[in-house]
């Protein structure tokens, strides 16, 4: 297939489906949750991981996005492992994989398990060690998410009042 390498699919969910159809070499996903999308807010807005189809599109993304960016403070000053180098090598032996118990049970479309467990069992085979790791405070993620994100939110969009309201700093 050509790929048209002057263009970019856009933002939003096209990347993704873009990657997904192959009409585009990679892309990442991005997070923006509908309450942020209404209230005009950035600030919960998360990018994900390389989302092209082959592990070695995904080491070549990853050494172009990767790395210390000194204007991101979420980032590490420290030197990216060589990825892309083994992803040719393809060699998983002595990898060690951490599957999250917290993250199975219900909630999954239907054969999505089943194949995250035939890739276990293939990563296994090429000798790669399976660990099972426990995260139990995961299960308070979802409620934490919605105590902090209406916070961020509000706060960002705080710098907007004095626009509509006008401004009120000498008021008690």
């Amino acid at each position: 297939m050509a790929y048209r390498i002057t263009c970019i699919p856009g933002d939003g969910t096209g990347p993704e489906l873009m990657a997904a159809a192959r009409v585009a070499i990679a892309a990442t996903g991005v997070d923006i949750d509908w309450v942020e999308a209404e209230a005009g807010a950035d600030v919960m807005e998360k990018y994900g991981t390389p989302l092209p189809p082959q592990v070695l599109d995904a080491a070549l993304l990853h050494e172009v996005i990767g790395g210390w960016d000194p204007r991101d403070s979420t980032s590490i000053n420290a030197p990216l492992p060589d990825l892309v180098g083994a992803a040719r090598r393809a060699d998983v032996s002595g990898l060690r994989v951490g599957v999250v118990r917290e993250f199975s049970g219900e909630g999954y479309a239907p054969g999505v398990l089943q194949r995250f467990h035939e890739a276990l069992s293939v990563l296994e085979s090429l000798g790669a060690e399976i660990v099972e790791v426990s995260c139990p405070h995961f299960t308070y993620a979802l409620s934490a998410y919605y105590l902090i994100m209406p916070s961020e939110v509000s706060s960002h969009l705080a710098r907007f009042d004095a626009l509509r309201y006008g401004l009120r700093a000498g008021e008690v």
